[in-house]
């Protein structure tokens, strides 16, 4: 439906650009591919379920050469109810074929197999160094649903990795802070490599860690799938992944500066992933988390992060996420929760606004009223 650059065009200079509260449903191979740099995929709902003679198919789609498919935010977006294409018996939610990606803050859920598959294809990019935390991964492969490829089966996981015959490997990701619940197991590995060459830290498995209290989320679909309020996966105050996320890196030099160095700048962004002026950068916690500041630049080959003015901090510092690109706080209390929503922080779900009408505004004594 939508495709932003050239998969095969080892050349193409498309970016830059800025897609954000929208619906995207019904489409063919995949809905939206991004297959260039420097693009944020923001607060978007994405649904691509049995809809053309009982089939669909997939939700978002990374895919190109190494030199022109990197660095793109992936961020708030909730992607769901895939179904099986005409061309296979399966197909997952998200495919990632390549490198130094940030996707934090989105939902996946009630997807046909597995909900995000890193797969690297002989002679594009290898599906490295991609940063994925804060998810919520839900229900995906359904035993109800689809028995015939869920039901313990390799794709009934919620991360799936295959390099595809390319012989290379896929390695470097991080994962870190998601929330998983309604799953037979979590990752699965296939080919070359191993689940051992990624970062695994702060994971919480509702399955095993007891259920997240979501506000409300059932393994049975909703009636109206076009509703991107639900299910609803903020959690409730007594859920137990509250806190129980972590430190996403932490400093390895330069505080008292305006700029510091962190052992992997690659979880932020400052504000350069889209035209200029509409995506806000980064702000950080260092050290504690009322000690923030926003970013200005990141080299994420040194990890060099610079700063408008000082940061206070000492070496070895803890470092997290306090604002993301919309300005959205998502950091309250003593540690960021697991998952995509954080207790206590005012979060507006993807879609929920989509406009206002107003037929009648009464300004009287100061006070400003609604009426309709």
């Amino acid at each position: 439906m939508l495709d932003i650059g050239d998969e095969e065009n080892a050349s193409d200079t498309t970016g830059y650009n800025l897609i954000e509260d929208s619906t995207f449903f019904n489409g063919g191979h995949h809905l939206v591919g991004l297959m260039s740099n420097y693009n944020t995929f923001r607060n978007n709902y994405l649904h691509n379920e049995s809809w053309s003679n009982s089939k669909g198919n997939r939700t978002l789609y990374v895919m190109g050469y190494a030199a022109n498919v990197k660095y793109n935010l992936i961020e708030g977006n909730r992607f769901g109810y895939t179904a099986p294409p005409c061309d296979d018996n399966l197909t997952g939610g998200v495919l990632i074929g390549t490198s130094n990606h940030i996707f934090r803050y989105n939902m996946f859920y009630y997807n046909h197999a597995y909900a995000m598959l890193f797969q690297v294809y002989a002679g594009y990019s290898n599906a490295n160094y991609n940063h994925v935390y804060n998810n919520t991964w839900y229900a995906n492969c359904l035993d109800s649903y689809w028995p015939s490829i869920c039901s313990g089966s390799d794709e009934d996981t919620a991360i799936y990795m295959n390099d595809y015959a390319s012989g290379v490997g896929i390695a470097y990701n991080v994962f870190k802070n998601n929330l998983y619940y309604e799953h037979y197991q979590l990752y699965h590995n296939e080919d070359q490599g191993s689940l051992g060459d990624q970062v695994f830290a702060n994971e919480y498995n509702g399955d095993v860690s007891g259920n997240p209290l979501f506000t409300t989320a059932s393994t049975t679909y909703p009636a109206d799938i076009s509703d991107s309020s639900v299910p609803n996966f903020s959690l409730l105050s007594g859920s137990p992944a509250i806190d129980q996320g972590g430190t996403l890196t932490t400093v390895s030099s330069g505080c008292n500066s305006t700029s510091l160095t962190l052992a992997d700048a690659g979880y932020f962004q400052d504000g350069t992933f889209a035209p200029s002026g509409t995506v806000d950068a980064d702000y950080i916690a260092v050290g504690t988390v009322s000690n923030t500041a926003q970013i200005t630049g990141v080299t994420y080959s040194t990890g060099v992060v610079t700063f408008a003015s000082s940061v206070s901090c000492t070496n070895g510092a803890s470092v997290w996420l306090y604002k993301d690109s919309d300005g959205t706080i998502v950091l309250v209390g003593a540690a960021p929760d697991a998952g995509a929503y954080e207790y206590g922080a005012e979060v507006v779900p993807p879609n929920a606004i989509q406009g206002v009408s107003i037929s009648e505004l009464k300004v009287t004594d100061n006070l400003t009223a609604w009426t309709d």
